[in-house]
């Protein structure tokens, strides 16, 4: 986006980088509009369920200078000639009878999109790439073992990864609330989707356990908080109940303290 900005001369929208996105991995006509739209009505609905839990305006961008709407209907005090001065009750402005907390709770069911991951080749220049064109920082890298996922230190390089004969296979991009995930792919063809990630509450992850076999989803892993599964139109969905404020926190290194030994003289 900075990249796009500065080449265009103005502040860009993240329309901008969604169309972008799209272009870049050849998807269908019109489904830059569907990612805008979907993450827009989930932001949205997120913050109406948000509101309605919290019983107040989240983030108001007028204020009222008049009577609350759906006002109590105590009538005030005969010789009392002046409006209370108290805050309005939140009830004033939500008509919603307040349940209690846990059955509130229970309305969120999906909260954000965690990531997109992206199978591309090659990995290092793709990771500049993508680097440049969002402005993203580099949350962490990994490469795949004999014995599993192990985490590249912070404090290494590629140059260091390469000298130790470590071949990276994937890396996680950050900025703000977007997570760009990059696996190493086949070196015939594109870049092209891998799959996308969804946070959602304990209990619809229960649901989507049951509902999803019986719609022709293949579980590919189901754990304690991720079910993995290829839907029947081919896309692969990541959902989990861990949140992605910050990815850094999911590497293998910082989950399960398995990081790769480079060696002791590095380069930033």
């Amino acid at each position: 986006m900075k990249a796009i900005s500065e080449l265009l001369g103005a502040t860009q929208a993240i329309e901008v980088g969604i169309v972008t996105l799209a272009q870049a991995l050849h998807l269908p006509t019109g489904a830059a509009l569907v990612l805008f739209v979907w993450g827009r009505v989930m932001s949205w609905s997120w913050r109406a369920l948000e509101e309605y839990q919290a019983l107040q305006l989240i983030r108001p961008r007028a204020h009222s200078v008049g009577s609350p709407l759906l006002a109590e209907t105590a009538p005030l005090d005969s010789e009392t000639t002046e409006r209370s001065e108290e805050e309005p009750s939140p009830s004033r402005c939500y008509p919603f009878p307040k349940k209690p907390e846990h059955e509130r709770r229970q309305l969120v069911s999906y909260r954000a999109f965690t990531h997109i991951a992206l199978i591309v080749t090659p990995l290092r220049q793709a990771e500049e790439f993508y680097r440049t064109l969002f402005a993203l920082e580099v949350a962490f890298r990994e490469a795949e073992t004999a014995d599993g996922w192990y985490t590249l230190p912070s404090d290494a390089s590629w140059d260091d990864a390469e000298a130790a004969g470590v071949s990276l296979g994937l890396c996680s991009l950050h900025r703000d609330a977007f997570t760009l995930a990059l696996e190493a792919g086949s070196s015939s063809g594109g870049g092209r989707l891998s799959h996308i990630g969804v946070q959602v509450d304990a209990e619809e992850l229960a649901r989507l356990r049951v509902v999803a076999p019986t719609l022709g989803c293949q579980v590919v892993q189901d754990g304690q908080a991720i079910l993995v599964f290829d839907d029947p139109y081919g896309v692969r969905w990541e959902m989990t109940t861990s949140s992605y404020e910050d990815p850094r926190r999911l590497s293998t290194g910082a989950r399960k303290g398995l990081w790769l030994t480079i060696g002791q003289d590095r380069s930033s």
